[in-house]
């Protein structure tokens, strides 16, 4: 399981062993169901991300289908309606949802992603 399907996974609770399709899964349903929203958006690089998400195998995952970031911040942000925040040595980004207004901040989900030493910590 890759690190980013794996923070969303943590952070809402998923424990089961294959809960990482369903983040890809809702990720490629956001994608399919506003897709003018993410091609205007993303321009000639939508199908890339599309293709990143759509790896539904169990085996090695080859780098072409990494949820990295920056390329899934804000698709990860919007699907889940989440505060994102990459923190690495050389920049820090925030992701904020674009179809919807951020929960009150009580109910508000904040997921941290550091890189340290080129390895992830969420």
């Amino acid at each position: 399981m890759e690190i980013m399907a794996s923070v969303v996974l943590l952070r809402f609770g998923f424990s089961d062993i294959d809960s990482w399709k369903r983040v890809r899964a809702a990720m490629v349903n956001e994608l399919q169901e506003n897709q003018v929203f993410w091609k205007d958006l993303l321009g000639s690089y939508f199908d890339q991300v599309k293709g990143a998400v759509q790896f539904f195998e169990g085996k090695d995952v080859g780098s072409d289908k990494w949820m990295t970031l920056p390329d899934m911040g804000l698709l990860i942000a919007t699907k889940f309606n989440v505060v994102l925040v990459n923190v690495s040595y050389d920049c820090c980004m925030i992701f904020l949802p674009l179809h919807n207004a951020l929960p009150p901040m009580k109910d508000r989900v904040v997921i941290d992603v550091t890189n340290v030493n080129d390895t992830h910590t969420g």
